[in-house]
């Protein structure tokens, strides 16, 4: 962490709204981006990225300044994300068979697409699959961890990303018709 940071951490531990504005910033674009990955619209990600910046500020006093600020943040971010859905959606479907067959993914359609489109493709998916989808997928979470954090069972995080990789595929495949 840069002294540049620790400088403005510890005078908005203490309140300083200038050290906060810095903060909120320089570390803008980086929650966004981890919002957008679970938020169908912008709108939601701006409010999921305020949501996380007052938890941030009001938890700051529990940053330890010897460990990285992004994965604190990250993890508050990606917290807040999961409590915008839970409270915004009807959230995780239940399973009516725990046993998903695997699908095989064409990896070659993303050879072919933008990080863009790929990402237009994923906020497509419905909060539930989108959710479990980039905790799996992105964040490198274990069903165990999701179920845990989305309060669902395994089985219901496992067919979750079986019908997201299905949708996903679906989308990316019609993205990639020729006009």
């Amino acid at each position: 962490m840069t002294e540049v940071l620790s400088k403005h951490i510890r005078r908005a531990k203490r309140g300083k709204a200038k050290s906060q504005e810095y903060i909120y910033t320089h570390f803008y674009r980086y929650a966004m981006s981890v919002s957008m990955r679970y938020s169908a619209k912008l709108e939601e990600a701006e409010e999921i990225v305020n949501n996380a910046f007052i938890k941030v500020f009001s938890k700051l006093d529990s940053f330890e300044e010897s460990r990285d600020f992004k994965p604190w943040l990250r993890r508050i971010v990606i917290n807040s994300s999961i409590d915008y859905q839970r409270k915004n959606t009807i959230f995780l479907e239940e399973l009516t068979e725990e046993k998903q067959a695997e699908q095989v993914f064409d990896n070659t359609i993303l050879e072919r697409l933008s990080a863009e489109e790929i990402l237009k493709a994923v906020m497509k998916l419905t909060p539930a699959y989108r959710t479990v989808f980039t905790l799996y997928a992105i964040e490198e979470f274990t069903h165990k961890e999701i179920a845990d954090e989305l309060k669902i069972s395994i089985g219901t995080s496992k067919s979750n990303l079986a019908k997201a990789r299905v949708k996903l595929q679906e989308e990316l495949e019609r993205m990639n018709q020729p006009f």
